[in-house]
């Protein structure tokens, strides 16, 4: 087991910037649980990336931060080109994440375009039981580019579990936008073997009120 806890400006794909006051690298069997994440910190509270699997994020309280929550980073496999930012050997999606009994509020004080729990991209994970208010814009975020953007590798969320969150006022500050938030993107026909369009990410008995713009997923 490898815990990495560093503050850089290093971005995920999607644009998405993933500093964060813990970073999870290269790990598994990791547990953040009981911490507190306040308003001196300028990005998110966690993010995990780089092939980390296997670990999980417990009762913690993340609010007032400058960014998001929980974000998770990476790419569906090694990129082998230096594509749109992609390092090859690097940026390789964390799979069978918990994030689980957390609650999430008031985040996106300096950046509004976060989550309260992000993937970009993971997959197998289970994000459960958290309660998350006040988003600039989603309460839940998994996304998936299915042939890559800009010619870099594809980052696809598969095979999540977003089940018994409460997700309130979120969608504040931005449009194009959900409390829960899945962006499927490419053309199927160009991603590869099945499962293909088919993510098989299960979004069920979640409790959304609040969703400004009039989007709720």
């Amino acid at each position: 087991m490898k815990l990495s806890i560093f503050w850089s400006n290093h971005c995920a794909p999607g644009q998405q910037p993933s500093d964060a006051a813990v970073r999870v690298n290269y790990a598994k069997n990791v547990t953040i649980e009981a911490c507190n994440f306040l308003s001196s910190i300028g990005g998110y509270g966690v993010a995990i990336g780089n092939r980390t699997t296997n670990s999980r994020v417990l009762g913690c309280l993340i609010q007032h931060v400058g960014q998001g929550g929980v974000f998770m980073y990476g790419y569906d496999h090694d990129p082998n080109t230096h594509a749109n930012g992609a390092v090859p050997g690097n940026n390789t999606q964390p799979t069978y994440i918990e994030v689980a009994h957390n609650v999430i509020s008031d985040i996106g004080q300096n950046l509004v375009h976060v989550a309260g729990v992000g993937l970009r991209s993971a997959s197998h994970c289970h994000i459960h039981h958290n309660r998350i208010s006040g988003s600039p814009r989603y309460g839940l975020q998994a996304d998936s580019f299915f042939t890559g953007e800009s010619g870099g590798p594809a980052d696809n969320s598969r095979f999540n579990l977003l089940e018994f969150n409460i997700i309130t006022d979120t969608c504040t500050k931005t449009s194009d936008c959900g409390a829960i938030e899945m962006l499927g993107s490419g053309d199927s026909n160009q991603d590869g073997p099945p499962p293909g369009w088919n993510t098989a990410n299960t979004v069920r008995w979640n409790n959304i009120s609040d969703t400004d713009r009039k989007s709720v997923v």
